[in-house]
């Protein structure tokens, strides 16, 4: 059975959309998503990274940059029917990775830090892909199971 990958692909281009438009309100000006992507993966090494001084800041933070990495991953294996135990985990990942986003605006707040489109086009992508690929395979697992005559 085909699935409808037209959801996903919208999806990505809503993803790369995102990366530039303003994703956080920093003294009036407005960051780009690629900024705050490249912002969150420094969390991985470097001489200040998570590891040095663990906090729920930098786990939110770290956790959040990994989603990039996660929703080309969950892009790329939408498709393939052999990986379609380990692309069922990396979308659910996503999904619990988001409220990590959450928690870094609830401490950017504090400093006057407010999120912008981008970041609202930015979430609305990656729960895009996973539920239009849910939503394909539910419809798939539908038709296989269904009688010949329906």
């Amino acid at each position: 059975m085909k699935r409808n990958l037209k959801l996903p692909w919208i999806a990505l281009l809503l993803y790369a959309t995102s990366f530039f438009l303003p994703s956080i309100q920093v003294l009036g000006a407005g960051l780009p998503g690629w900024v705050c992507a490249r912002f969150a993966l420094h969390q991985l090494g470097g001489h200040d990274n998570t590891f040095s001084k663990p906090s729920v800041f930098g786990f939110a933070v770290l956790a959040s940059g990994l989603m990039n990495p996660m929703f080309v991953a969950a892009l790329f294996l939408a498709p393939s029917k052999k990986h379609e135990r380990l692309a069922r985990i990396v979308r659910l990942g996503l999904l619990v990775m988001v409220p990590c986003s959450w928690i870094v605006f609830y401490f950017l707040f504090r400093q006057h830090i407010y999120i912008r489109e981008g970041y609202v086009v930015w979430l609305a992508s990656i729960i895009l892909l996973v539920v239009s690929i849910r939503t394909g395979e539910v419809e798939t697992q539908r038709k296989e199971s269904a009688p010949g005559w329906i």
